[in-house]
């Protein structure tokens, strides 16, 4: 059976984990348990897997507090985290909903676990796939010799390689968010703001004012070809 994802069951409750773990790898996942929850910080962060499953009761920290370091972890905030818990708990169970990306209730239904497990399995491929790629696009913008500059339907920057700072003379962290008026002169703003109103001429707008010129930090305008 091919392998479904990585899974970490963070339990302190070893019937709860063993019948996790035999559920899920029949199921084809391969699994981890870990007991303690400080420990499982590092651990996760190295394996990356794709799901977590969280006990609501752990012996050396409390649940939502490794909820909170993980998703202040770059290297783990993308991971979906299912919260297991019990029916009658139920600010466990709001928490879990609200702080989480799924909850499962003990006794553990067979279906519904698998189901659950699934989706959030799914997600979690579908994220780091976007991240993948999101990665290889950043490659190819900061090797990039020529200014390469990305913005939203609104016209709003959203990115901005190297080679746009040092044309531009704005670091990405000024650009970032800021609309694509801030490299366009003036005299040209209209037509390229008549544009964006046009889907049929955001391009053509767009290579209008910059074959004539552009707008530079602290230096005005300066021609563009």
């Amino acid at each position: 059976m091919p392998n479904r994802g990585h899974i970490i069951i963070i339990n302190d409750n070893p019937v709860d984990a063993d019948v996790l773990q035999e559920l899920l790898e029949t199921d084809g996942y391969r699994v981890d348990k870990k007991a303690n929850g400080k420990n499982a910080l590092t651990n996760i962060s190295e394996a990356k897997p794709n799901l977590i499953l969280l006990g609501d009761s752990l012996p050396d920290i409390n649940p939502f507090s490794l909820l909170a370091k993980l998703k202040q972890n770059k290297q783990t905030k993308y991971i979906p985290v299912i919260f297991l818990t019990t029916l009658n708990d139920t600010d466990t169970r709001i928490k879990g909903v609200e702080l989480g990306d799924d909850l499962i209730t003990k006794p553990f239904e067979a279906r519904e676990v698998l189901a659950r497990v699934e989706r959030q399995a799914t997600v979690s491929k579908v994220r780091m796939a976007l991240r993948e790629s999101e990665t290889k696009f950043r490659s190819v913008m900061e090797s990039a010799i020529d200014a390469i500059i990305s913005a939203d339907a609104a016209g709003v920057i959203r990115s901005w390689n190297n080679a746009s700072a040092a044309l531009f003379g704005f670091s990405e962290d000024e650009a970032i968010g800021r609309p694509l008026e801030l490299i366009i002169p003036e005299r040209y703003r209209k037509l390229h703001q008549k544009g964006m109103r046009s889907t049929s001429q955001r391009y053509a707008a767009g290579y209008g004012w910059r074959r004539k010129s552009s707008n530079r930090k602290n230096c005005g305008t300066f021609c563009a070809d």
